[in-house]
């Protein structure tokens, strides 16, 4: 009986569909017609897997596979509406930061104990101009300055961690309370960028920074001085690695001193002849008549303003933070670019296994390289 019906377990077979069938066949039937449709239904959510799904059925069998996950999204670029015309800027600029000196000339590192920008600025005119115009021809007209920037809370290292803590000095400025040097200094680590709190490429810091603002490296060699004035008139912080000497100032020690520096302002000084635009666009110094005054401006700076200034500086200074004085000081910017750019190699007491080098070297990580920050 069962051999005569054989041919009844075939799908789709009408046989079973004859009244004389036995009660067997017809329920053996039946869950062959469920197994059948579960069967087609499967086939085809398993073929409409992207990828994935099912696979080698030709021999009865079939497996799963579970689609891959999609690909990490890339980290957020920065959309500053100021970044993206860093390169507006470069180009506007007037000639090339370069340097063809051996030697850096002395210059006095002058630091100031916390307080507002425009004390710092008064201190600054005082210590520069009035040193220099001393035993001078007094028939010379005094120079006119500019002072701006931030008033930043000074930030201790601990250990060889000068570019952290020139980081979390910026993170301080813009209230990032979530973050401490210390969290910092652990991310780094997390991320195989640092061992003790050393930061050998601009890359690394750049990185590490858009943890809590924009970030982003500039190639000095690609800028001139006007570049970094109108950068932080607008509101920006820079990071600058240097070699640093006696006092904490620029040298040129190849990279054997390297360390980091958080720029925040700058003290400009123009020609005497600017004076009336000066009155009529800043804020004069209530003691000091040749000492102007200007807040950040995170919107713009005016075209003619711009043009003025570019048409009349005469030379450029910064003030700077860095993590092994709690005190403010201000350096000539084009110092402090010339020892940027002489960061060729590791001192070799610092390359070794205890500290994280970049695999190409300094001189293309760190070498003529600064980053710049803005708020998120």
């Amino acid at each position: 009986m069962i051999k005569s019906h054989s041919s009844l377990f075939l799908p789709g077979h009408q046989g079973l569909q004859h009244p004389t069938c036995p009660p067997f066949f017809k329920t053996v039937e039946l869950n062959l017609r469920v197994f059948q449709n579960f069967w087609d239904v499967l086939t085809k959510q398993c073929l409409a897997i992207p990828n994935g799904g099912m696979s080698d059925v030709s021999n009865g069998r079939f497996y799963f596979s579970v689609p891959p996950p999609p690909p990490p999204q890339p980290p957020p670029q920065p959309t500053d509406r100021n970044l993206r015309v860093l390169s507006q800027l470069c180009m506007q600029a007037a000639t090339p930061m370069t340097s063809s000196r051996s030697a850096i000339m002395p210059v006095t590192t002058v630091t100031f104990p916390d307080e507002d920008s425009r004390s710092l600025g008064y201190k600054a005119y005082h210590t520069l101009i009035n040193g220099r115009c001393n035993g001078s021809d007094s028939s010379q007209p005094r120079p006119v300055c500019l002072s701006f920037g931030h008033s930043v809370e000074g930030v201790l290292q601990k250990g060889p961690q000068c570019g952290f803590a020139a980081l979390y000095m910026g993170a301080r400025l813009w209230k990032m309370d979530s973050f401490s040097l210390d969290r910092l200094v652990n991310i780094g680590q997390q991320k195989g960028y640092t061992i003790q709190g050393e930061l050998f490429s601009a890359y690394f810091m750049e990185d590490l920074a858009r943890e809590f603002c924009y970030s982003q490296v500039v190639d000095t060699a690609k800028l001139c001085l006007n570049v970094i004035w109108e950068c932080l008139l607008q509101g920006y912080l820079i990071l600058v690695p240097y070699d640093s000497d006696k006092n904490y100032q620029p040298c040129l020690k190849r990279g054997h001193k390297a360390h980091w520096s958080l720029l925040t302002g700058c003290f400009i000084v123009l020609k005497h002849s600017c004076k009336p635009f000066l009155q009529n666009c800043f804020e004069q110094d209530l003691d000091e008549p040749s000492l102007f005054h200007t807040d950040i401006d995170e919107d713009h700076i005016d075209p003619e303003v711009r043009k003025n200034l570019v048409n009349n500086i005469e030379e450029i200074f910064v003030y700077t933070m860095q993590g092994k004085s709690r005190r403010p000081g201000i350096w000539s910017l084009r110092d402090l670019f010339a020892s940027n750019q002489n960061l060729i190699q590791v001192s070799p007491v610092r390359n070794n296994e205890t500290y994280v080098i970049p695999p190409n070297g300094i001189e293309n990580e760190l070498c003529g390289k600064i980053v710049l920050l803005r708020p998120k």
